[in-house]
């Protein structure tokens, strides 16, 4: 189990692999694709939105320059309209969501009570 110990001395991307992969332990809507894993489809979005990018051409642009990382422009948008990733998404991110709110109130202080 992931704990407030567990993480303390992980950086922010083990700490999101983590919560990624036990968010992939409540969905059953995962499969193996070749050309975006789910997995990868999860980080890319995350890193997506973390890092900022001005839009998802730019992600693509960045990932390919400085980490050498080519994804086809089509893939990456197409995966979008896949109404089975997008319920593996609601699953993966339910999981992490609870993990969270566990987490959090560990702490002993509800840090999400301002939030529904």
């Amino acid at each position: 189990m992931i704990t407030t110990e567990t993480i303390k001395e992980l950086s922010l991307s083990h700490i999101l692999e983590l919560f990624v992969d036990h968010g992939f332990n409540y969905t059953r809507n995962s499969q193996d694709c070749q050309a975006l894993s789910d997995r990868d489809f999860i980080t890319n979005g995350i890193t997506r939105i973390i890092e900022q990018f001005s839009s998802g051409r730019s992600f693509l642009q960045h990932k390919g320059d400085v980490g050498g990382e080519q994804l086809a422009r089509s893939t990456f948008f197409d995966s979008f309209h896949s109404t089975r990733r997008l319920k593996m998404t609601q699953d993966v991110f339910s999981a992490f969501n609870d993990l969270i709110e566990v987490l959090l109130k560990s702490y002993g202080v509800d840090y999400l009570s301002d939030f529904s």
